[in-house]
């Protein structure tokens, strides 16, 4: 998957099937949440993983990208 450098949406991602279990597997709290999925639909990834620093660990978010980046 072409992340364009962090500047793809957590929409463009959650249209790909592979992708959004990923996410969902990885990330449960946050996929589980409507509230959060709506705010951040429109954010980048790279916006949405500045918030998740220091919440999640930095080996889990590049565990996560550079699976991403294998769909």
């Amino acid at each position: 998957m072409d992340l364009r450098n962090g500047n793809i949406t957590l929409n463009e991602i959650m249209q790909n099937p592979r992708a959004a279990a990923l996410l969902r597997q990885a990330f449960p709290a946050m996929a589980n949440n409507p509230m959060m999925m709506r705010m951040g639909r429109n954010m980048s990834l790279n916006r949405i993983l500045s918030h998740a620093r220091g919440r999640v660990p930095q080996s889990q978010i590049n565990a996560v990208i550079n699976q991403l980046r294998q769909i």
